[in-house]
């Protein structure tokens, strides 16, 4: 039932490749932590703000005989690899609306509110090619970190598209307790904004970087240019959207 007054709280969530990482709900307010000064600006989406960080470059080398352990793998036929991590950080303030506790089932059915949403924004590439590698090989490389840098270009729009099935929106949570439903309607809410923004970006350079892999066969090819193959990946990937697009829309109609 509806509550009067309403409570009013705030939750933060981080997620990095969308992994929750602190919290809980109730009454909890505050600032996620970063070591960086994020840029942050109201945006166009009412109740809604992004603050996105530069993204952070780091060019390493290795020893193929003896690899660090810290490196990723190297695919089956890669002499080289590139790790990009997007960072999606969130903190909502909402207001729980309905609390429906059932005492023969020990526990509760809450409804919050999302009136405002703030998202930070990270992106963080490390480039290991081996010790002396050919320039090909690290001009491939910088490749990668080009398709993130573009797709990161868009994080804003990504997010705030997001957002707006979010902001305004009444979530509902069921748990052993009411506050701990609350907590569980919020927590959700968080998580799948930051999935579907690792979507429209982690997993948007990831499908044009394997384009861009099988187009310079892992840089092996001189033919096209580095620069030829990333225009070309991205090309292909809007091309496949769309074929797959066409392709649900035609399955959709032949059902009816």
């Amino acid at each position: 039932m509806p509550l009067s007054p309403r409570a009013c709280c705030s939750l933060i969530l981080l997620f990095l490749i969308a992994t929750p990482a602190c919290g809980s709900a109730g009454a909890q307010s505050g600032r996620a932590s970063s070591a960086r000064s994020p840029s942050a600006r109201p945006d166009y989406l009412r109740g809604f703000r992004v603050e996105k960080t530069p993204p952070v470059i780091v060019r390493k080398t290795f020893d193929p005989r003896n690899p660090p352990k810290e490196m990723p793998p190297l695919g089956p036929r890669a002499d080289a690899v590139t790790h990009f991590k997007f960072g999606c950080a969130t903190s909502a303030s909402y207001e729980t609306t309905a609390r429906r506790p059932d005492r023969r089932a020990g526990s509760c059915t809450a409804t919050a509110r999302i009136n405002e949403l703030t998202a930070r924004l990270d992106l963080e590439i490390t480039i290991w090619v081996p010790n002396r590698a050919r320039q090909t090989l690290v001009d491939h490389e910088e490749g990668h970190r080009v398709i993130a840098e573009r797709v990161y270009e868009t994080a804003e729009k990504a997010a705030r598209a997001e957002a707006a099935k979010w902001v305004g929106r009444s979530v509902t949570g069921k748990a052993a307790n009411c506050a701990a439903a609350v907590d569980t309607a919020v927590r959700d809410a968080n998580h799948r904004f930051c999935q579907g923004y690792l979507e429209a970006t982690s997993g948007w350079s990831g499908r044009v970087g394997d384009l861009y892999d099988d187009i310079t066969d892992h840089g092996r090819r001189r033919r096209p240019t580095a620069e030829e193959a990333i225009e070309l990946a991205f090309e292909r990937e809007v091309e496949s959207r769309q074929t797959a697009e066409t392709n649900r829309a035609g399955d959709g109609n032949a059902g009816r």
